[in-house]
């Protein structure tokens, strides 16, 4: 479809602001004293997930070659699952 370079910047705005609320969520997890207190927030995790991987492949769609969607959403699980979870697990 037809994006360009605006849908590039949307990607990215609309990954940012995920990014803002799921900071949000982490921080709220960190003051938690009462574990049902996570019920309160648990359903914004499903928003955030859904909203950031739509954004992500998207992206990746976006910039990649004609007719390379698939590998480029490949390319995006690899590196947030592959990457992201593995450095992280590191830290």
């Amino acid at each position: 479809g037809g994006g360009g370079g605006g849908g590039i910047t949307s990607h990215g705005a609309l990954a940012g602001q995920v990014l803002s609320l799921m900071a949000c969520r982490l921080a709220f997890y960190g003051l938690l004293t009462d574990p049902w207190s996570v019920l309160l927030v648990e359903g914004v995790h499903g928003v955030t997930f859904a909203l950031l991987w739509s954004a992500g492949t998207a992206h990746f769609r976006s910039v990649g070659p004609e007719g390379m969607g698939a590998t480029m959403q490949g390319i995006y699980s690899a590196i947030k699952y592959g990457v992201g979870a593995g450095s992280g697990s590191l830290l």
